[in-house]
């Protein structure tokens, strides 16, 4: 103080020797025309009877004057206005943080009245007030140069942001505002919202750190939808979202075209929300920087935003760290990815407008085969023009369609980005996120992301304790594309830990793709039951598709190419059609059985590999039930012959495990067409030898084991019309058990002799009438054994002098499972004249096409794994259940179709 005492004294000193020489003596109250702004501002500071501050003076910089953090406050900022008016040249004009109040403010703004340099005037952290605005709003118009504004910490309220936005609106050359930290509520958003229609110039708005939402928010948003010049908006920490009011904001994010940064952090965003943002951004090719961090998105707002991030892709910027995703919105009615069946959405609201782009997203490029009856306002529609696409999307009317979700297995194509796979990990990592969030995070985005064993490697080990590893493991053990690399992921785990983790998953851990054919009985309230049911429909649907597109007949018993049988929910019977969606109760009974088939040439299990089945399958120590799960273990990797199936069935004592190693053998089974004969024989009468007349036919006891295999896997899984010779119990309601009745009608036709024997309809005696030769009746149980008739007079006085006709059985082998495309069907005929004899006899031979050199690997780890590894492997257009070259759009479109 005393120093600047001195110094003012010397000033003084200084400017009386100048006025001396000069004849010139300023007044009290006067400023010397000559001085420079240090002279008048010290002279200001003797009029106002303050003390001058050194850095007030030496602050003044080549471009401007910054001085900030200072306190200076009215009276010092007064004085230095008056010296401000002598810098013609300033530029910028930084005095943050200074305890300036309303007349010290209109004091400095008055100052820049009439320039035409200053390009940056930063006011923040101060209290200007309504003097301090009104003075601003007034002068910024005359100010062409100015380019930034900062306000922010101001406390500025509604009616001081309405007055300053008067300014704002005739500013034609501001760029940058920044309202920040301030008290701006609703109706000050609304007049920020005019303004930034009005404005032509503004290029980056921080409005963070207030408390704007509802009607407000909705303001903004509006505006935003056609600003053609807004390129950085800032919206952290207010509330724009937890209400249906943030929905308007979807044409911000599907039709501005010059918004490039948003942040909209801490503003509590919901699941509706994030719907909106996520199916209209996606299409925004300009907006690469997306701040949604800190915000309740909820599960489904989880699975959005991975999903978003791989759309994104890396040079797009999504960030959503700190989010709640275990929040649940009760303004969200509709989730996108589970809706199945009817359904209307009004065009015209935002929200429902999102969930249908969502639909036609997540359906994909095959949708016609996933919408039924689609109408908008009443009137058919053609989905096939409905792609999602802002273009394209109808923005009013109603849409009204019944849509059905096809499951489809994931392909190593489909595992995640690595940029979407680092935040993931480092959103489980995060020091700072309890136990409970990181579950919460990994349970909102199983649903819906799909990772490899790797991956899953990594999340395991960036996490600590055994709860914690084996809900993450469970959780994402359904998603994983990579089931057979899943040892990788075991060694990461302890031994407590790996038996808690099959207990948890139950019949899920022993699931495989690779042989998913058997008996399961599900608790659709247990979730990893529940994503069971969807693991086995997934192959259903693949299995399904193939079928389809290789033109294949349709084997299963209602007529729908579903492979699943006997189904049954809480102990009611019902069809499992393709459109059936799988309910959040209840227990789910049924068996499925694979179509898919071994390739040709396929080797059975080699011999040193079966005598150690056969050594296992005879200890003595092992259960049945034990045994069967050693033959698991071997059925999920390795084929077999037919020979080799008997030899293992004889090892089973239980009636009802022996039956269940039949049906877990039938999908690895390389020679299906002399399985049933041979099962018929290993099965009937418990497995004992039991001699039949020539007139008699096996009972229902003797078959009751073979008539539990048929009823589990089907006729038309089992049967060889080639060697149709076995006893049938046919339930004529049944469509595939009508189609077998049909074929034994036809070959009754068509071949001559005595065939029928023993037969029965509905327990009593029966003859085969003339009219079921044009129809068979849908109702009733057919007994009757079919026998091949070499001997009578009939057949020796006919045309081909046997008692087969190939032919008709040949196109009946067709309709069965049995046949794969590329098969030659040979008619061998027979040797001897005995014809007695010719009943054991095989008067036809199946010829495979030629083996392909170019199949460096075993078939059966193609067919197993192809869809699980991702590789793009050319299968044999000859191969079972294989595409061959077929293109990918059109595997897809296979997949997806609907009966």
């Amino acid at each position: 103080v005393a120093q600047q005492h001195a110094d003012a004294r010397k000033v003084a000193a200084a400017k009386k020797r100048r006025n001396s020489q000069t004849g010139y003596a300023a007044e009290e109250g006067q400023e010397d025309k000559g001085a420079d702004e240090k002279d008048v501002y010290l002279h200001k500071c003797k009029v106002l009877n303050i003390l001058p501050r050194s850095a007030l003076v030496t602050r003044r910089r080549a471009d401007g004057f910054e001085m900030s953090h200072y306190g200076a406050g009215d009276k010092a900022v007064q004085a230095l206005a008056s010296g401000l008016r002598l810098m013609s040249d300033i530029k910028v004009m930084s005095l943050k943080d200074n305890r300036i109040e309303g007349q010290g403010a209109e004091d400095i703004i008055a100052s820049l009245k009439g320039n035409t340099t200053v390009e940056s005037i930063d006011l923040s952290s101060n209290q200007i007030g309504r003097l301090g605005v009104t003075a601003l709003s007034t002068t910024m118009i005359t100010m062409r140069s100015l380019r930034v504004l900062n306000l922010a910490s101001n406390k500025l309220n509604d009616s001081e942001t309405k007055i300053l936005m008067r300014g704002v609106q005739e500013s034609r050359g501001l760029q940058e505002l920044n309202l920040s930290h301030n008290y701006i509520t609703s109706s000050g958003s609304e007049a920020i919202a005019a303004a930034i229609d009005d404005t032509r110039s503004l290029e980056y708005l921080d409005l963070s750190w207030n408390a704007i939402r509802g009607v407000g928010a909705a303001a903004l948003g509006l505006a935003l939808v056609d600003n053609r010049t807004l390129r950085r908006l800032n919206l952290a920490w207010n509330g724009v979202g937890g209400s249906k009011a943030f929905d308007v904001w979807a044409g911000v994010f599907e039709k501005n075209v010059v918004l490039e940064e948003l942040d909209l952090s801490h503003n509590s965003l919901d699941e509706r929300n994030t719907i909106v943002i996520a199916e209209n951004v996606r299409t925004n090719e300009v907006m690469t920087n997306l701040q949604l961090s800190d915000n309740p998105l909820g599960p489904i707002g989880a699975k959005l935003m991975f999903k978003l991030m791989d759309a994104f892709g890396a040079d797009r910027k999504l960030v959503f760290e700190n989010c709640n995703f275990d929040a649940k919105s009760k303004h969200c009615p509709i989730d996108p990815a589970d809706i199945q069946g009817d359904f209307s959405l009004d065009l015209s609201q935002p929200y429902e407008r999102a969930c249908a782009k969502a639909l036609v997203r997540i359906a994909g490029k095959n949708i016609a085969d996933q919408w039924q009856n689609c109408r908008l306002n009443g009137s058919p529609f053609n989905v096939k023009n409905f792609d999602g696409s802002s273009e394209s999307m109808p923005e009013s009317g109603i849409l009204s369609a019944c849509y059905y979700k096809l499951i489809q297995r994931k392909a190593a194509h489909d595992v995640v980005s690595e940029q979407t796979f680092s935040q993931l990990h480092k959103m489980i990592s995060a020091d700072d996120t309890n136990e409970i969030d990181r579950l919460a995070l990994v349970i909102g985005v199983a649903g819906d992301l799909t990772i490899d064993c790797k991956q899953l490697c990594k999340m395991v080990e960036a996490v600590e304790g055994s709860n914690l590893k084996v809900g993450l493991v469970k959780h994402m053990f359904s998603r994983l594309v990579d089931r057979n690399n899943f040892s990788s992921v075991s060694d990461s785990l302890s031994q407590e830990e790996l038996a808690a983790l099959k207990r948890e998953l139950g019949a899920l851990w022993s699931y495989t793709d690779s042989n998913p054919t058997g008996h399961y009985r599900l608790d659709l309230s247990r979730p990893f039951d529940r994503n069971l049911a969807l693991k086995v429909l997934e192959t259903n649907n693949m299995e399904r598709g193939w079928r389809r597109m290789a033109d294949l007949f349709d084997t299963s018993d209602d007529g729908f190419y579903m492979n699943f049988r006997n189904e049954t929910i809480d102990a009611k019977s019902f069809t499992w059609n393709g459109v059936w969606r799988i309910p959040a109760t209840g227990i789910l009974d049924f068996d499925y059985v694979s179509t898919e088939r071994p390739p040709f040439h396929t080797p059975p299990l080699d011999n040193d590999l079966f005598r150690e089945l056969v050594s296992d399958l005879k200890r003595s120590e092992l259960s049945d039930a034990q045994k069967l799960g050693v033959l698991q273990l071997y059925t999920a990797e390795e084929y077999f012959s037919t020979e080799q199936a008997t030899k293992i069935v004889r090892y089973f004592e239980t009636p009802q495990v022996r039956v269940d190693a039949v049906v877990n053998l039938h999908r690895r089974i390389i020679d299906l067409e002399n399985f049933l004969q041979a099962m018929m024989r290993t099965l009937r009468h418990r497995g004992l030898p039991k001699t039949y007349g020539d007139d008699e036919v096996p009972s229902v006891q003797d078959d009751m084991e073979i008539n539990e295999v048929l009823r589990r896997i089907g006729w038309l899984n089992l049967w060889n019309p080639l060697d149709p010779d076995v006893m049938y119990r046919l339930d004529l309601s049944k469509r595939d058990q009508n189609l077998i009745a049909r074929c034994l009608v036809d070959l009754a036709v068509c071949e001559p002799g005595e065939n029928w024997l023993g037969e029965h309809l509905d327990g009593k005696e029966f003859e085969l009438p003339s009219t079921w030769i044009k129809e068979v009746p849908r109702k009733g149980l057919l007994e009757v054994h079919y026998t091949t008739d070499h001997t009578s007079d009939e057949t020796i006085k006919s045309r081909t002098k046997r008692g087969d006709k190939h032919s008709t059985r040949v196109e009946w082998f067709k309709r069965t499972l049995l046949y794969q495309p590329g098969m030659e069907f040979e008619d061998v005929g027979y040797t001897g004249n005995k014809r007695a004899e010719w009943k054991d006899q095989r008067p036809w031979k199946i010829h495979y096409p030629p083996k392909k050199e170019k199949e460096a690997t075993p078939a059966a780890s193609r067919v197993a794994f192809a869809t699980e590894s991702g590789q793009d492997i050319a299968h044999d257009a000859s191969e079972p259940g294989h595409l061959g070259n077929v293109p990918e759009s059109e595997k897809q479109s296979a997949v997806s179709q609907e009966k």
